[in-house]
């Protein structure tokens, strides 16, 4: 066991070098991806035993893996293609209408490694079974630096506007109903991981189709302001930044968001700046 503790703590440096090249070659170390996420995280879930210290440092290391995956990965992602772009339906389109009602796509993605049963090497940082461990651990672990890692690790793997970044959002969300799970963390009283959970759910309100979910959360936090979120400008800060790119998109959904407590909350925001 204390072999196996040191062995993270080693991965964990070579995993957060800033050399982009260190950190591929530990995502392509054969074996390693499958022994974090299957031999550790997976068993410690089944054993409801999520808040064990290895399963964080697992995370964390996966975490940093994960970090600018799609750019230092490329030929991972070459086989992502577009199954279906067409139009939402809307009646009440004109030549007048708000630019997002003109352009608003739902699009389908096929990518076959995501859902491969054996996944090896860098596969794992993307594969849905790995979607579903963080789901799982977000809905079960108590420790705050666990979720906050597992809130990075797909902040990491949707922080692009690329295909991929959109298949992780749609998949997390919809396949997954990843959604509950990350509310709470919206309101947490750690400032960090409330951050880190609202920089992911700005990630996925890109995509046109979660929007309808994403904005009554983030309309709810906002108009719920507590005086922790008032002493972080920064989780603020992300806060109203995502708002504002949501009501700018959809005009139509954000007249419906807007309440009194919304525009008292966001006065007295705007008082103590």
């Amino acid at each position: 066991k204390k072999v196996f503790i040191f062995l993270l703590h080693i991965l964990f440096n070579t995993s957060g070098s800033r050399n982009s090249h260190t950190r591929c070659d530990t995502a392509g170390f054969t074996g390693l991806n499958r022994v974090l996420m299957s031999a550790r995280i997976k068993n410690v879930v089944q054993q409801a035993k999520s808040d064990f210290c290895s399963v964080e440092n697992c995370v964390c290391i996966l975490h940093n893996l994960s970090y600018q995956l799609e750019t230092e990965a490329p030929e991972q992602f070459k086989q992502i293609s577009v199954l279906d772009t067409r139009p939402k339906e809307n009646n009440n389109k004109s030549l007048f209408s708000p630019k997002s009602a003109l352009s608003c796509f739902s699009k389908d993605f096929k990518f076959p490694a995501m859902e491969k049963e054996k996944p090896e090497g860098v596969n794992w940082l993307y594969n849905q079974k790995t979607l579903q461990l963080y789901r799982s651990l977000l809905g079960s672990s108590q420790k705050e630096a666990t979720l906050e890692a597992c809130c990075g690790a797909l902040q990491n793997l949707t922080a692009s506007k690329s295909s991929l970044s959109t298949l992780m959002s749609q998949s997390f969300i919809e396949k997954l109903n990843g959604l509950p799970v990350i509310s709470p963390l919206l309101i947490s009283g750690n400032s960090s991981l409330q951050k880190t959970a609202m920089s992911l759910v700005g990630n996925m309100s890109r995509v046109s189709s979660l929007r309808g979910d994403v904005f009554p959360m983030v309309s709810s936090v906002l108009s719920n302001v507590t005086s922790n979120m008032i002493k972080s400008d920064s989780t603020i800060a992300t806060a109203c930044r995502v708002m504002q790119t949501l009501m700018l998109a959809e005009p139509e959904t954000s007249k419906k968001m807007i309440s009194p407590n919304l525009v008292e909350s966001l006065t007295a925001l705007s008082s103590n700046m």
